[in-house]
């Protein structure tokens, strides 16, 4: 059997794409025999065969590291460097753009590069990014963007507490222009920290979502899957729902009111506490 060069099958599919079927299939033979630590490089060249046959060409150096990111592989101080420094200059090119809550469909923003930059930045747990990352939580830049930074900033650093005011805000929808899938990230991401931690104005607007007519069905069952999480019983299970033309009354069968009324309890205890002093309100 061919010993297999690793560097060298990731150079060529990094560069050229020129790797024969016969190599991957080596590869993945290799999967379910390898230590841990070869595991990830596997999948990396695996992901790189994959999105060449997919795409036709070889992946972008920004896709590359957010592929590396995700894998936990390697990424030098330079290329994270190289990333902030991008980032940087697309908030400055953009100083001039209006403020409006349309600002974000011009042609001029490079959103799926902007987004890749972002999660870059997050999966490698670059904290010390987290100042340039926040920036992108102002609303000009439209919900996807806003979306990527609040994963960085609270899912992957867990930064709930320092950008909690923003959360908050998203959900208490208190700008119109904010945009639906930046809302459900940030119910999504309340949901997952009130796991293990108390806050009883985050957990009473996440109830009152789910109970509200004038929200639409898909956000009030993106705040029942939130409390799900937060009470412990995992996130609920709400596929069935992404393509279906959905009705309040839908929501009510679909969903164990056990929950709800758990969360009711549990924030009518943190509120008691809250009352005394003993943790925020």
């Amino acid at each position: 059997m061919t010993v297999l060069n690793f560097t060298d099958l990731i150079l060529r599919l990094r560069f050229s794409g020129d790797v024969s079927r016969n190599e991957i299939l080596e590869v993945s033979n290799q999967l379910s025999k390898s230590e841990p630590a070869q595991r990830n490089t596997i999948l990396y060249i695996l992901s790189l065969y994959s999105h060449y046959s997919d795409m036709g060409t070889v992946i972008s150096f920004y896709g590359d590291l957010l592929l590396r990111a995700k894998l936990g592989l390697a990424i030098s101080e330079e290329e994270v460097s190289t990333v902030r420094h991008d980032l940087q200059e697309e908030l400055i090119s953009s100083s001039n753009f209006s403020q409006s809550a349309k600002a974000h469909v011009s042609p001029a923003i490079d959103y799926d590069k902007l987004d890749t930059l972002i999660s870059v930045l997050g999966w490698h747990n670059d904290t010390s990014s987290a100042p340039l990352v926040a920036q992108f939580l102002d609303v000009r830049w439209g919900g996807r963007l806003m979306s990527s930074a609040l994963i960085a900033l609270c899912r992957r650093w867990g930064m709930v507490n320092k950008y909690r005011n923003r959360l908050l805000d998203l959900l208490l929808n208190t700008n119109p222009a904010y945009e639906e899938e930046a809302r459900v990230t940030a119910i999504e991401v309340s949901g997952e920290y009130l796991v293990d931690s108390l806050d009883a104005q985050l957990l009473r607007q996440l109830i009152h979502i789910f109970e509200s007519k004038t929200e639409s069905p898909f956000i009030r069952l993106r705040a029942y899957g939130a409390l799900s999480e937060a009470m412990g019983y995992g996130w609920a299970d709400l596929s069935w729902s992404h393509n279906l033309p959905l009705k309040h009354s839908d929501i009510m069968k679909a969903v164990n009111l056990s929950v709800v009324r758990e969360a009711k309890r549990r924030l009518s205890i943190d509120e008691s506490k809250a009352a005394s002093g003993d943790f925020r309100h």
